[in-house]
């Protein structure tokens, strides 16, 4: 493997870390230090069991390695990297290498310090002191979000700060769309139409979502997840990351991921705050049953669609494999909802999860039966 320098911005952030941690940890803690005198940053994620899943970079190639071992009762961590990963497919064609193994051993003032071996090669020292957190409040607020949720990938993606894409207005908000430059997701930012206080606090969940959704969708081949503000109000706002992925599996995916936060407080909500069909008293979220998720709930769906729009719900594409069947629970028991002006929408998708039911878009259930069913938010005012 060719370990390449970090540039020289990125090694007076590295050196500028200071020692402060102990063997086991219950979160995951970012080190900065020298492979052989290769500058690299790594994050060690050892759990109290013993195991130890870890990832580490060097600025010039900004790719994340993954290793994962093991933590000895002598505290001595053994970790093991893909090969695979290091190399090209070219270079994985000639020759078949042996995979790299890192041994670390606790050092003073809480580092770790040990070698790098690779088959016959010169082992490579290895040198970790952790990071101390950095001040902050030079940052913008987009890197802010990024160091608050993950020390390591800011320090990843420190040269990649999301820029302002464009503006508009939606529902009379105006909003500006900020993408990171690495990355196709655009988020948006709410300018106007809310307090100053509130809408600081909506911006940073909007930039915390962003951060989420692009650091998930880092771990697939493809992905062209989209962002889509289905409604702004007084009160709610709903907005929809979506998008085909590959990640892996046997099978290419849709994932629908809608996102309700209530204004007060910028908290996310579900869809019981909102609507509930069964008996009261509501139960806590965490609390709801997997008969009231899995029957009670998308039964009463399939009626009241049923009801509603009788005509489309008769309506089967006879052509596919994966046939949506609107009279089935199962159809409305993993349909992802959002909000709209008109009610709620719930999304209909294929049996196996890879897009959405032909002709879907009418499947809205509308605000005057919502109302009917208050969930357990029931003095929160709905469009």
């Amino acid at each position: 493997m060719n370990l390449l320098k970090l540039t020289s911005g990125m090694l007076g952030l590295v050196l500028g870390f200071v020692c402060m941690v102990g063997m086991a940890q219950a979160t995951p803690v970012v080190y900065g230090g020298t492979l052989g005198t290769t500058p690299v940053v790594i994050e060690l994620d050892v759990q109290l069991d013993g195991r130890v899943e870890s990832r580490y970079f060097v600025a010039s190639e900004r790719v994340t390695h993954h290793i994962n071992g093991q933590r000895s009762k002598q505290g001595q961590l053994t970790l093991n990297i893909d090969v695979d990963a290091l190399e090209s497919d070219d270079e994985a064609d000639v020759k078949p290498a042996s995979s790299p193994v890192i041994t670390l051993r606790p050092a003073d003032n809480n580092g770790w310090q040990g070698e790098w071996r690779q088959g016959q090669g010169t082992p490579l020292a290895v040198e970790l002191s952790q990071m101390v957190p950095i001040a902050t409040a030079g940052l913008s607020p987009f890197m802010q979000s990024l160091y608050q949720l993950s020390p390591y990938d800011y320090l990843l993606r420190a040269t990649a700060e999301p820029v302002m894409v464009k503006q508009g207005v939606v529902n009379g908000y105006n909003v500006e769309w900020w993408q990171e430059p690495n990355a196709k997701l655009s988020m948006f930012q709410l300018t106007s139409g809310y307090p100053a206080e509130r809408l600081a606090a909506l911006n940073a969940a909007l930039r915390d979502s962003f951060w989420r959704t692009v650091l998930a969708v880092a771990q697939c081949e493809h992905s062209d997840d989209k962002v889509k503000i289905s409604l702004l109000s007084a009160n709610v706002i709903s907005y929809v990351v979506s998008g085909d992925r590959s990640c892996g599996g046997a099978h290419d995916y849709m994932d629908v991921s809608p996102h309700i936060l209530r204004v007060s407080d910028a908290s996310e909500l579900t869809l019981s705050d909102l609507m509930w069909v069964d008996e009261s008293p509501v139960p806590d979220a965490s609390a709801i049953p997997d008969d009231y998720l899995q029957e009670t709930l998308p039964t009463w769906l399939a009626a009241q669609f049923a009801r509603l729009y009788p005509e489309q719900t008769k309506v089967t594409d006879d052509e596919s494999e994966d046939v949506c069947d609107y009279s089935s629970s199962e159809v409305w028991a993993n349909a992802p909802w959002s909000l709209t002006s008109k009610g709620i929408y719930f999304q209909t998708m294929t049996p196996n999860l890879t897009s959405q039911c032909k002709g879907s878009g009418w499947e809205i259930l509308p605000w005057d039966v919502v109302k009917q069913h208050p969930g357990r938010l029931k003095d929160l005012p709905l469009p």
